[in-house]
């Protein structure tokens, strides 16, 4: 581009192909961070040595998972006369806790307790049974129980980890539910040895979170020395495990660890694993004290991610600003052309004269001045009506721009 041809036009193309490159990244980032995902959560657990835990959880508004109705129910539609009367849709009565994942993390010989909040938000009483998978090491205080009509009820869950127990992740699911409905709350349970030389970390970054079946689970991990016992070798084992208590995958090796050391890690998927959430856990070993860390990961199928309403929602907010942003530049760059148009009209028509004097026109050439002249004719009524010029500039600006077309017209 020329020294002095930064232009309105020229602006209003950069600041365009500046927006798109805005939007581009916008969309890359969230498509790449999967946040578009529907019904997508996010639970992460912070633990001290205490257990105690921090929950954070995002996700869309609980979607009833319906069983069959009974027969009794499905069978009091029937009978009816003659009269062929429409026939009433039921709603599946439902519930809601306020756990979406349940995190719990102690040491051997230790015990905690964690309370789950239920809702019944019906018109009529529910019936739940409660059980889990971990029964060994966790206990519920209700395991069936009744919630009056628009009430809500408080159950606590016991995790203990015995002397006998192995310092491990534990991955399990809390199971609550009525004769219409069942829901099961995935659940993991860190349990350390009494005393750990290394606190373990370990943590997926966001954008892989989600990723597809033959994929790599990646995610990085940090050792810390307690006790400053100088370097010393780290035996560490990664498993991979769903929430059914199954182990995927194991693998071990060695790290040495002085004071502290962060490493990121790579642990591939079979292309046949199914869908669904899982655990990649650490346990740090060394001599006779265990430490432990987990993280939560999905395996979902990348050719047919779904957008949640939220996030298009979102989405489109973001492209009607884009729009909003595009039609104020233009009209900003139209109104200062408009305003500044005499002084530009003054040099172009100025060019034009020149070449006119110099011959400089041939055939074609003649046809584009004329019409670049009622191109300009127009420019100036529309700055005169908007009150952008006087009516002496716009007179003035009339009679070079008809003087000049006349001229151009006759040497045709």
């Amino acid at each position: 581009m020329k020294r002095g041809k930064w232009n309105g036009r020229n602006i209003l193309v950069f600041l365009i192909f500046a927006s798109v490159i805005v939007f581009g990244i916008f969309w890359i980032y969230f498509i790449q961070s999967n946040l578009f995902l529907f019904d997508s959560i996010n639970a992460r657990a912070s633990s001290s040595s205490q257990a105690d835990i921090s929950f954070t959880i995002e996700s869309e508004v609980p979607t009833p998972t319906p069983t069959p109705v009974p027969a009794a129910a499905a069978a009091s539609g029937g009978g009816g006369g003659g009269g062929g009367g429409a026939i009433a849709k039921k709603t599946i009565p439902d519930f809601y806790i306020d756990q979406a994942l349940i995190k719990v993390v102690s040491k051997v010989g230790e015990s905690f307790k964690k309370s789950i909040t239920i809702t019944n938000p019906n018109n009529e009483v529910l019936k739940f049974k409660a059980f889990s998978s971990l029964s060994k090491m966790l206990s519920i205080s209700e395991e069936e129980f009744e919630i009056p009509a628009k009430s809500e009820k408080i159950i606590f869950l016991t995790f203990t980890a015995t002397e006998d127990t192995e310092p491990d992740v534990y991955t399990g699911k809390v199971v609550f539910e009525t004769k219409y409905t069942r829901k099961e709350i995935p659940t993991i349970y860190e349990v350390r040895s009494k005393k750990t030389l290394f606190d373990v970390s370990l943590n997926i970054p966001i954008e892989y979170k989600r990723i597809g079946p033959g994929d790599d689970v990646f995610f990085q991990v940090t050792l810390l020395n307690l006790e400053e016992i100088g370097s010393v070798d780290v035996e560490l084992e990664y498993t991979i495990k769903d929430f059914g208590g199954n182990t995927i995958k194991i693998l071990n090796e060695i790290v040495a660890v002085e004071n502290q050391v962060s490493f990121s890690k790579r642990i591939p998927l079979e292309g046949n694993i199914s869908y669904g959430d899982y655990v990649v856990a650490v346990r740090a070993r060394f001599e006779s004290t265990v430490g432990t860390a987990s993280d939560v990961f999905s395996v979902i199928d990348i050719n047919e991610i779904s957008l949640s309403p939220s996030y298009l929602r979102f989405f489109s907010f973001g492209i009607v600003l884009i729009i909003i942003f595009l039609v104020i530049i233009i009209y900003e760059l139209r109104r200062r052309r408009l305003k500044n148009i005499i002084v530009r009209q003054r040099k172009e028509l100025s060019e034009i004269d020149e070449k006119f004097r110099n011959k400089k026109f041939a055939g074609r050439e003649i046809e584009n001045e004329i019409n670049k002249l009622k191109n300009q004719y127009a420019l100036l009524e529309e700055a005169y009506k908007k009150g952008y010029i006087t009516k002496q500039s716009y007179e003035d600006g009339r009679n070079k721009i008809n003087s000049l077309m006349n001229k151009l017209k006759k040497r045709q």
